[in-house]
């Protein structure tokens, strides 16, 4: 994926989570704003990548049981994990009344991990299982 999308597809996520809406096109002049931002900050797909491993790796060695975990190679993951429970949906729903922001689908719970996140907001999810 070009530089420039995967950036874009990342804010449109922050943005979307944020709101809990669906993930809408920002405006040019954003976009613009947060390519240029990004890419005065050294942003790169890579150092993004790696520190949503970094992210993942924090949880995963403070994190209680969530269910088995669907794809433990780190190599072959993208910037979430993905559990599947048979209380993936309690699960979710105790996460979303505490604020935090996740995903279920059936029996699998997804937490993502991006650029707009930090080792507090892990603490502040593992505090909130």
């Amino acid at each position: 994926m070009p530089v420039h999308l995967f950036f874009l597809a990342a804010l449109t996520a922050a943005v979307a989570a944020q709101a809990q809406t669906p993930p809408a096109q920002p405006p040019p002049a954003q976009q613009a704003a947060v390519l240029d931002w990004l890419e005065s900050e050294g942003a790169t797909p890579s150092r993004i990548h790696d520190h949503a491993m970094s992210l993942q790796a924090r949880f995963l060695g403070g994190s209680p049981a969530l269910g088995d975990l669907v794809i433990d190679d780190e190599a072959r993951r993208g910037n979430f994990l993905t559990f599947r429970s048979d209380r993936a949906g309690d699960l979710y729903q105790r996460l979303h009344e505490k604020g935090v922001i996740t995903d279920f689908r059936s029996d699998r719970l997804r937490i993502g991990f991006g650029v707009y996140q930090d080792e507090a907001d892990v603490d502040r999810l593992l505090d909130a299982l």
